[in-house]
């Protein structure tokens, strides 16, 4: 697996979801399977300056509590 290009999967599921209540869900994917598999179903978009998206950082997807703090209390 080229490890600089793995696409990753990280969240917790919430109240009655299918992966069940609270628990995390993780998996650390192929890149050539991803796109096989999902590739229909998702957007690429080509390099642009003004899109940018802070790797490993939720982004707007997570409720409150799912959510740690560094011990500043800033995001």
């Amino acid at each position: 697996m080229e490890y600089q290009e793995r696409p990753e999967i990280n969240f917790r599921a919430g109240y009655g979801r299918v992966f069940g209540d609270e628990n995390v869900v993780r998996s650390t994917l192929c890149q050539h399977c991803v796109k096989a598999i999902l590739g229909l179903w998702l957007e690429v978009i080509a390099d642009d300056s003004r899109h940018r998206v802070a790797v490993g950082q939720p982004a707007g997807a997570y409720q409150a509590h799912q959510i740690s703090l560094p011990d500043d209390g800033k995001r």
